[in-house]
């Protein structure tokens, strides 16, 4: 009779009742629910052991860029490290800042799956257009000045990785010719050698860079010139964006202005959408650095405070780009 394993959950073996749950886990996992990992993993992350990131054997390649040895794991959702059962906290400067759960599904039994050696491209919970174009393409274009080898694995957490335009990112070669692995739901990756590098300060040089990257990549396709209103979320907060919008000296432009939810586009589609526009409109969460991606212009850049968190990115991103910022509180 083969022996049950003993993974380590929480610091201790897994008993038959924990492999029972393992069981489920994977057998959920094939289920079109894309919200229990999330729900799971919420509610274990205040119980689950934490681990120092002062405490891991490392050392710095080269400034900017620094090396994690030992036997690491790379949690799927959102890119954060574990050492044996521990989850090690986000370290700001060198990743992005998040405090969404990580998917901890996975140390109930998921798939582990052996990489050597990785570097984490994308990780933290803001999945969104802005964390795309100001903080992974900057880190990816920082790879070569670097010096990291062009046949380094790259991995992107899959809360990134799943949205639309990092989809079309990748299929259009935007990461060519370095290979990128999309982290699996349920599955942690293994590595004895696990590389970061530090997001660039966004400035001219980054700017310059990734609109070089994305002129490249989609060409200029002209469009009438009109407002646009840019906000993820869905109708819902597109619909709070407009009600907002109302009670400002904005209300006629907004009623007029072209709703843009990169979420439900293409890249390039919203690309030239952007690259017409003489007027952004987006809320303060971040939206504002897909401008990033267009083609530099004078234009007004309206930032409208709707939620509680709150990005500061916008009033860079607006200087970098020839645009006019203009807050609302």
């Amino acid at each position: 009779m083969a022996r049950p394993r003993r993974d380590l959950v929480f610091g201790f073996p897994m008993s038959l009742r924990q492999a029972l749950i393992s069981g489920a886990v994977r057998f959920y996992s094939r289920r079109l629910n894309p919200n229990w990992r999330r729900r799971l993993s919420a509610l274990a992350l205040p119980l689950w052991p934490k681990g120092a990131r002062d405490t891991l054997p490392m050392h710095v390649k080269a400034p900017g860029w620094r090396v994690i040895t030992g036997d690491t794991f790379i949690e799927p959702a959102t890119g954060r490290l574990l050492r044996g059962a521990r989850l090690i906290p986000q370290d700001p400067p060198w990743t992005a800042q998040g405090s969404g759960a990580p998917d901890l599904t996975a140390r109930f039994g998921g798939k582990i799956i052996p990489r050597e050696p990785t570097l984490v491209l994308y990780s933290g919970d803001d999945h969104g257009i802005g964390a795309f174009a100001a903080e992974l393409l900057p880190r990816f274009l920082a790879l070569d000045p670097l010096g990291v080898p062009q046949d380094m694995l790259l991995v992107v957490a899959y809360g990134m990785a799943r949205r639309s335009f990092f989809q079309d990112a990748i299929r259009d070669g935007a990461f060519r010719p370095r290979p990128v692995e999309v982290s699996r739901p349920g599955s942690f990756i293994r590595a004895q050698e696990v590389h970061e590098i530090a997001t660039p300060a966004l400035d001219a040089g980054v700017a310059t860079a990734i609109g070089a990257l994305m002129a490249r990549l989609y060409p200029a396709t002209p469009r009438e010139p009109a407002p646009v209103l840019l906000c993820e979320g869905g109708p819902a907060r597109m619909a709070r964006l407009r009600e907002r919008l109302a009670r400002t000296d904005l209300a006629g432009l907004a009623q007029g202005a072209i709703p843009l939810d990169p979420a439900a586009m293409r890249l390039p589609e919203l690309i030239a959408r952007l690259d017409a526009a003489p007027l952004v409109i987006a809320p303060d969460s971040g939206e504002a650095g897909a401008l990033l991606l267009a083609r530099p212009r004078a234009r007004e850049l309206v930032e409208i405070r709707l939620d509680a968190k709150a990005n500061p990115r916008a009033k860079v991103v607006a200087a970098l780009t020839g645009a006019r910022y203009r807050p609302i509180g």
